[in-house]
């Protein structure tokens, strides 16, 4: 019994030195320790270079650019077909692209004026001392080509006083905007800068 109790207060004894050798309290942090070697550079070998892909196939050019060109009639180049007189602009411009899907304007103004009057334009002209007319100018176009006529209101030869400039706008579908009002010239000018 005395051996039981000896070995008891032995063990006891024993752990509570251990217990209270390591508290916290009683050492000084120890210093940091070195740094370790870098690893290898990139992280690894690299791989094999993949293969080119294949060159896209080249696209179609496009023409995007709204052109306005000036085409000026004097007063001995029309010629008279019919009850109208005709001049026909050529404009190579003018595209299958550009009759199908897209659209061409034109605007005229007598050589001493400064504003561009939207077509189809009609006014009045003197043709005599005593007699005056109105006169109307319509245009259609095609492919390569506008034709303008001019028609006189009453039975009479049609001769301006003076050379008309027109002003031919192809507008290209790419550029061609709907419910645009293409007959008003300041609108196309800040657009487009013809």
């Amino acid at each position: 019994m005395l051996i039981s109790r000896f070995r008891f207060a032995l063990v006891f004894s024993l752990i509570a030195m251990f217990v209270v050798a390591c508290t916290p309290e009683d050492g000084d942090t120890g210093p940091v320790g070195p740094v370790g070697p870098p690893g290898p550079a990139g992280g690894g070998p690299q791989g094999p270079a993949g293969e080119d892909g294949e060159d896209g196939v080249d696209g179609k050019d496009g023409n995007a650019n709204v052109q306005a060109y000036i085409h000026s009639v004097d007063t001995n180049e029309w010629v008279t077909n019919g009850k109208y007189q005709e001049a026909v602009l050529t404009v190579p411009e003018i595209t299958n692209e550009v009759y199908s899907q897209g659209t061409v304007q034109l605007f005229q103004k007598f050589v001493s004026d400064n504003a561009w009057e939207a077509m189809p334009y009609s006014n009045t002209i003197q043709i005599s001392q005593t007699q005056y007319a109105n006169y109307f100018i319509r245009f259609s176009y095609t492919t390569g080509q506008v034709t303008v006529r001019a028609y006189l209101d009453i039975a009479a030869q049609l001769s301006f006083p003076e050379e008309i400039e027109f002003k031919v706008v192809v507008i290209p579908p790419a550029m061609f905007i709907e419910d645009m009002d293409y007959r008003n010239h300041e609108v196309l000018d800040a657009l487009y800068e013809i």
